[in-house]
């Protein structure tokens, strides 16, 4: 194997109690670049490795592979699955999810899911089987995640924290258009800025667009404008943090007036303005501006 290749890559072994979020650990570290596997059998691990340090490029520099009670081999053989894995020079890490019998129990019952020992035994005493075969593992483990007090958006601002170089912002898209030309498919959230005066109709201002600075300053200096942005920005303000913690990536704002063309326009580049100071990374878009032809 690429020595350098060896040096880079990092392989997170998630494991622990079924129905501790082992799914929802996954999901999060899959959402910052982890190549994420689910009971990979542990005895094809060397063909696996070999396939992602193929020659001198390392496909994927992080890997999660996920074992939990049906991984059986790895869990009785565990000594010797590590030190496979020293021999190879990987640089490893064991998360070990649980959370108590009590919230375990809980949560089977409220998915209505069935506990992976759950055959010839009630649901206690698979749990109580499941703690004991993973007993070793648990022991080997470099970091016990309790989520027993966890919501669901824990999960994924707690593995950032423990795994993630940083924390990736949210991309906002602000896109303007015109509702004649249809909604955008792709909105989040849609404002419609038609009850502003249109510039339309003032003859030195129909051909231009919001990008104009004549047609800009006229809308942002309406007083409606400014209420309607002061208050837009407030719930923004609100609103994004709350999408963040409950781990969106992705959030598109559309702002339409009738044509695409001023008002729609001039706010979607003031609103990206004034969102730039917030953690978030910032794309303004306007999809009927190549409709029109500014002579400003």
């Amino acid at each position: 194997m690429n020595k350098n290749a060896r040096e880079q890559t990092k392989l997170l072994l998630v494991t622990g109690m079924s129905g501790a979020g082992k799914t929802q650990a996954m999901r999060a570290l899959e959402d910052m670049g982890f190549f994420c596997i689910d009971n990979y059998p542990f005895s094809m691990i060397e063909d696996l490795l070999r396939h992602v340090l193929l020659k001198e490029k390392n496909l994927f520099p992080k890997i999660a592979i996920a074992i939990d009670v049906r991984g059986k081999e790895f869990l009785q053989n565990i000594d010797k699955g590590l030190a496979q894995l020293g021999t190879h020079h990987i640089d490893y890490s064991i998360l070990f999810m649980d959370a108590n019998d009590a919230v375990l129990m809980n949560r089977y019952k409220e998915t209505r899911r069935k506990h992976p020992l759950q055959e010839k035994m009630n649901i206690m005493e698979a749990i109580s089987t499941e703690r004991d075969i993973l007993s070793n593992i648990r022991a080997h483990a470099h970091r016990i995640v309790d989520s027993s007090q966890m919501k669901l958006e824990d999960f994924h601002v707690l593995m950032y924290e423990l795994y993630g170089e940083k924390q990736s912002k949210m991309t906002l898209t602000i896109t303007s258009f015109g509702f004649k030309y249809g909604l955008p498919l792709d909105s989040d959230l849609v404002f419609d800025v038609r009850f502003l005066p249109n510039p339309f109709y003032d003859p030195v201002m129909r051909t231009l667009t919001g990008k104009d600075t004549v047609v800009h300053d006229y809308i942002l200096n309406l007083p409606e404008t400014e209420i309607f942005l002061q208050s837009l920005l407030s719930m923004l303000s609100f609103l994004l943090p709350e999408y963040v913690r409950e781990g969106k990536k992705q959030l598109v704002i559309s702002i339409g007036c009738t044509g695409g063309q001023h008002r729609s326009v001039a706010l979607a580049d003031q609103l990206g303005q004034s969102l730039s100071v917030q953690d978030v990374d910032v794309l303004v878009t306007h999809r009927e501006l190549h409709r029109y032809q500014s002579r400003g």
